[in-house]
């Protein structure tokens, strides 16, 4: 899915996203000892709760692809990514919440074709690369 970035993230706003994302909360982690692949699918469902008002969470099974740090713009300073894809079936479940204003299903063409924010054109690559 693409939108145009219209949330918190002020540095943002006017451009696309492809995807979503968010931070690892230390209630994402409530155990002392938790591991880090538990923490970070927390953080994950956590988001795609926070993102998405109607969505089946049962039978999606993330996939990492890679990770996402660049230094040349303010967000990239201070956060790391870890790209995951999530494979939608179904794309009538996804209903998305306010902050993903003009939400849709593109093909890949048309979502190049729009000013896409820098991660997710780094996202973008890293799928390309693995299906190449």
């Amino acid at each position: 899915g693409c939108y145009r970035r219209n949330g918190t993230e002020e540095r943002l706003h006017a451009l696309w996203s492809v995807g979503i994302g968010g931070h690892i909360n230390p209630g994402d982690c409530p155990a002392e000892k938790s591991e880090l692949c538990a923490i970070v699918n927390r953080g994950m469902e956590r988001e795609v709760k926070e993102e998405f008002r109607s969505l089946p969470l049962e039978g999606i099974r993330p996939v990492f692809h890679g990770i996402i740090n660049e230094e040349k713009t303010a967000v990239g300073h201070v956060h790391l990514g870890l790209v995951y894809r999530i494979h939608v079936t179904d794309m009538s479940c996804f209903r998305p919440g306010g902050e993903l204003a003009g939400f849709a299903w593109l093909e890949p063409d048309e979502i190049l074709s729009r000013p896409l924010e820098i991660w997710s054109r780094l996202a973008l690559n890293l799928l390309e690369e693995d299906q190449g």
